[in-house]
């Protein structure tokens, strides 16, 4: 089939002008906010009294262990304090908030 002028083929839609595969391709793909809402998922998780291990994070999210390590190695690099703290279950993680706000009030 010869490619016409201005034209492209998209895989279910056939020939279609660069507007209609624009919005092909776009359509229904991940603006952001899903991963701004699983950090914030995951912050409240971490920020629990007992924390969380990477055995619950991949329960909650039904992420892959690597997955988990990841989003929390994304929390420390966004200015999380994390603190990991080895236990009979696998390893608890926590956010470090208490401690930091009462350097600050010293």
């Amino acid at each position: 089939m010869a490619r016409k002028p201005g034209l492209h083929s998209v895989a279910g839609i056939g020939w279609a002008d660069a507007a209609q595969v624009e919005t092909k391709m776009t359509k229904g793909t991940n603006t952001g906010t899903a991963a701004v809402g699983r950090q914030d998922q995951l912050r409240k998780l971490l920020r629990r009294k007992n924390g969380a291990t990477i055995a619950q994070i991949q329960s909650a999210y039904g992420w892959q262990a690597h997955s988990a390590r990841a989003a929390i190695s994304n929390l420390r690099r966004a200015g999380e304090l994390i603190d990991r703290q080895p236990a009979s279950k696998g390893s608890v993680y926590r956010i470090v908030v208490a401690e930091l706000e009462r350097v600050d009030e010293r």
